[in-house]
């Protein structure tokens, strides 16, 4: 027990405030920004459908599927599908599995939304914890403040989109790591890579390029000094366990699709529309070149998805080598429809403004886009005056989260 004498100490006393002050700064946080994302979502999180419906559609659909026993299948072919990575669908119906046997509201839209809510709450949570861990406190409280705030994670709510969750495991990663003393502990304890390695196995369920974040603790870990037997150690643990995540699946996979398949069968489609003639750098729809034989109305057998996905990969690998210039300047334009706005959650809820699913008005539309493409570049441009100050003085726990956030965006 701390002597009456050292706890009424004037430092201990400014301590204990202090940590009553940052209780209640994040409490008020966490509050303001659960308030936001429960209110966009009592009125944006509407049910969407086919064609228009894209992604959050399939999540759903499949979601749903999963959570009644119906298995993970295409609604076009019913027949077994890995088209999608099926990382966040999973979670979904698991929440889903749970709303079934419980008094919540049987509406699906409404229930991914309220645990995007959820997700959004953990999210705040360890943005305190990772900027306390790496900076201090109030740097902990303004990055929880910054997201809670953030008018495009409060739109993405709304939708049941992966975006959410994927923040939610790349910030798990970071702070699993950092919690258990990586990379400055001389010793760290396994637990911490196995829990670090499973969370990434899921992260790459729901986004493949998420790996990149084993990429850079590899280049931490050398630059820090733990050398390459550590490091490579480390990242093996981490590799493995997120294996083992993977594993399941890529049977199911060999069973159903009769082929080797660790994630996903759209790969070859996603690199192929924006590697093609005529492509801007912007997103597009699948187009003849990508395709050809083997579009959708086309796809009859689940191994179809397998020649598809061969197809698309080939003709996109085949205009990249054959137009290195093009390449060179759709880098370009890739980063600026990137990094133009930041507003696409608005139209994840409502596809895009497209009739029967547009509900917002003209004029309201309008200000939600306005103030999520205004905070994006005021928030982007406060970061880039940080940056230089932030990667001179970095130690290699920094060093990591900036590697990790450069490879992301990359």
């Amino acid at each position: 027990m701390v002597p009456e004498r050292t706890r009424d100490s004037p430092a201990v006393r400014a301590r204990l405030s202090a940590i009553s002050r940052e209780t209640w700064l994040l409490t008020a946080i966490v509050a303001v920004g659960t308030a936001l994302r429960g209110a966009w979502v009592a009125y944006a999180a509407r049910p969407l459908g086919f064609p228009l419906g894209g992604d959050p559609l399939g999540y759903v659909i499949r979601a749903d599927d999963l959570a009644h026993g119906r298995g993970y299948h295409s609604f076009l072919t019913l027949k077994p599908t890995a088209f999608q990575p099926p990382g966040w669908p999973m979670v979904l119906a698991a929440w889903y599995w749970i709303a079934n046997h419980t008094p919540l509201p049987d509406n699906l839209w409404k229930e991914a939304g309220a645990l995007n809510v959820i997700i959004a709450v953990v999210s705040m949570l360890l943005l305190f914890a990772i900027g306390r861990r790496l900076f201090d406190a109030r740097i902990g409280l303004i990055a929880a403040g910054i997201y809670a705030l953030w008018p495009n994670l409060i739109y993405y709510t709304g939708a049941a989109a992966l975006e959410t969750f994927f923040i939610l495991t790349v910030l798990l990663v970071i702070w699993l790591l950092l919690h258990f003393g990586w990379p400055d502990a001389e010793r760290v304890p396994l637990i911490g890579l196995v829990l670090a390695g499973l969370v990434t196995g899921e992260m790459v369920l729901v986004r493949p390029f998420g790996g990149v974040v084993v990429i850079a603790m590899v280049i931490v870990g050398i630059v820090a000094g733990r050398g390459w037997r550590k490091t490579l150690t480390e990242a093996g643990v981490i590799l493995g366990a997120a294996i083992l995540v993977l594993l399941p699946w890529t049977i199911r996979n060999g069973v159903d699709l009769h082929a080797f398949v660790p994630v996903a069968t759209n790969f070859g489609e996603t690199f192929c529309i924006g590697h093609q003639p005529h492509v801007g750098g912007d997103f597009v729809a699948d187009t003849a070149y990508c395709v050809g034989p083997y579009d959708f109305s086309r796809i009859r057998q689940p191994h179809d998805e397998i020649l598809r996905n061969s197809y698309t990969m080939k003709q996109g690998l085949k205009f990249a080598l054959h137009h290195p210039v093009d390449e060179v300047r759709l880098v370009f334009w890739r980063g600026y429809f990137m990094l133009q706005g930041d507003h696409d959650g608005v139209d994840a809820v409502e596809t895009g403004h497209n009739k029967p699913f547009a509900f917002i008005p003209n004029r309201p539309r309008e200000v939600l886009v306005t103030v999520g493409d205004a905070f994006f570049f005021v928030v982007a441009a406060l970061s880039l005056f940080a940056l230089p100050r932030f990667a001179r003085r970095a130690p290699a726990a920094r060093l990591f989260v900036l590697l990790t956030g450069v490879g992301l965006l990359l």
